[in-house]
């Protein structure tokens, strides 16, 4: 399944989501859309119900993301 994302940046940087993204929960409890460098940094490194998702972009489209870990 293949989802679009509300928001097309890091919540954190602000940066230009490529490939991948995790919609997570950062270390201060917040969730975030987060970059890999920012999910490093900021983010949990588990992933799975309550703690993050990541995605990945959809091979047939620059819009979807395929959820692929969480």
């Amino acid at each position: 399944m293949a989802v679009v994302l509300s928001s097309d940046s890091c919540d954190i940087c602000k940066r230009k989501l490529m490939q991948c993204v995790v919609d997570g929960k950062t270390r201060s409890g917040q969730w975030a859309y987060m970059c890999p460098d920012c999910r490093i940094e900021e983010g949990r490194i588990e992933l799975g119900t309550g703690l993050g998702q990541k995605y990945e972009r959809g091979p047939w489209s620059n819009q979807a993301w395929v959820k692929t870990a969480g």
